[in-house]
């Protein structure tokens, strides 16, 4: 009995540094995504762009 409670103490703060973690990567990944669509707006200006 001891064992698993200390093993769901553990799972609980492993799920805790997840949680917090995930926040984290969510933001970095709306930020990357800006990025990128950043990028692929100028890339396409470029290939909008007239020949000559």
């Amino acid at each position: 009995m001891a064992h698993e409670n200390k093993q769901r103490q553990l799972d609980e703060k492993t799920q805790n540094r997840q949680y917090q973690h995930s926040n984290k990567t969510i933001a970095e990944q709306l930020s990357d995504a800006n990025k990128e669509i950043e990028d692929l707006k100028l890339q396409l200006a470029w290939l909008d762009r007239p020949y000559e």
